[in-house]
């Protein structure tokens, strides 16, 4: 099928690309910053037999320019989507939200809310050629990402951090998104929504989660306490630092 993908060089269109084509499709890959970029395919005629849109900011921080997250989100995400249902020849979009936008703590962020606001823009089109995929946190086991990156490598160099009991966090390779994608594509009915998690990671077990833990015989555990916790994320949201209430927040839902 011929395909256009957008997210360029990001991470998961990168992987995608690649997949893709390993897979018989043909893939134009675009982006803002590609030769040939998405607002010039957004005005040619040219026709594709499957959307994939992943392109867009991604940073999920209460700090970031609401602004800069509708224009680049929304608001190509909708452009894309009315091409996408002039194109006589397609079969098919797919675009790729994020699970925290079923969370409590969505609206905490210009990223969460941008993804919702596409969703609802989705589903007030009643197209069901339409899809929506939502990953949880996206990592390429054996290597991990977000906190769970932190905690790996401390793991295995034999520092092992203890967490309350409540404290989580759910991801989903880049593989399972890939072939969900291709699922997707080969079978175009039935379900519109997709949630996609691997693991409800302990933070407090990762053996279960790390695909190379091989941490050294002899090593540290450190327990963090709660209070502890708490005052970390708290000063850290003071400081407009990665570690905030909304991180903490994802932590414990």
């Amino acid at each position: 099928m011929r395909i256009l993908l957008t997210g360029g060089k990001g991470y998961l269109a990168s992987y995608l690309n690649s997949f893709l084509l390993q897979h018989g499709h043909s893939v134009l890959n675009v982006s803002r910053s590609t030769e040939i970029t998405l607002e010039e395919v957004l005005d040619t005629p040219e026709t594709f037999d499957i959307y994939i849109h992943t392109a867009g900011l991604s940073s999920d921080t209460p700090f970031s320019d609401a602004e800069d997250y509708e224009q680049s989100n929304f608001v190509l995400s909708r452009k894309l989507l009315k091409r996408f249902q002039l194109d006589k020849e397609a079969k098919g979009f797919i675009f790729l939200s994020t699970l925290y936008t079923k969370l409590d703590t969505v609206y905490t962020t210009p990223y969460a809310l941008s993804k919702a606001n596409v969703e609802q823009f989705i589903f007030s089109q009643n197209d069901r050629r339409i899809k929506i995929v939502r990953p949880a946190l996206i990592c390429s086991p054996p290597l991990a990402r977000g906190i769970l990156a932190p905690i790996q490598k401390l793991a295995k160099s034999g520092l092992i951090l203890k967490f309350p009991p409540k404290y989580h966090m759910q991801w989903v390779s880049i593989d399972t998104i890939s072939q969900s994608i291709l699922e997707i594509i080969l079978n175009k009915e039935g379900a519109t929504e997709f949630d996609l998690i691997d693991f409800d990671a302990d933070l407090n077990q990762p053996k279960l989660w790390l695909n190379d833990f091989m941490p050294i015989n002899k090593g540290l555990t450190i327990y963090l306490p709660n209070w502890l916790i708490q005052s970390l994320f708290n000063s850290g949201h003071y400081l407009k630092l990665p570690l905030n209430k909304h991180f903490l927040n994802k932590l414990t839902l």
